[in-house]
């Protein structure tokens, strides 16, 4: 929600949308997602969630849950934090066994 409201009532400096009063929402969100991405590829799973195998559906469930807060990120423009979330959530998804061959063949495309 801070996100969106960064868009609606952040001010703008030098062309972009990114501080909302006095800090910016998109740190929050990046430690976030990437503190619930590993509550739910963890043994226990986060509030009775957990990423159940290594497959195709499980990397597109996280995929999902990153692409949300990437897209508004990008939004801003704040395209450094984007570069730190998206890399920090694909090795958290290789640690993850989630869906590896994939994830080396999306990886070295991206290389």
């Amino acid at each position: 929600m801070l996100l969106v409201a960064v868009l609606c009532f952040g001010s703008e400096i030098y062309g972009g949308k990114r501080w909302l009063w006095f800090f910016q929402p998109s740190e929050i969100a990046k430690l976030s997602v990437i503190v619930l991405m590993a509550a739910l590829c963890g043994d226990d799973g986060a509030m009775g969630l957990k990423v159940k195998g290594s497959g195709f559906k499980s990397f597109l469930i996280m995929m999902a849950l990153v692409s949300v807060p990437c897209s508004l990120i990008l939004m801003e423009p704040d395209l450094g934090t984007t570069l730190t979330l998206v890399p920090a959530s694909l090795i958290i998804m290789f640690v993850a066994r989630i869906w590896r061959r994939g994830l080396v063949s999306i990886v070295s495309i991206g290389v």
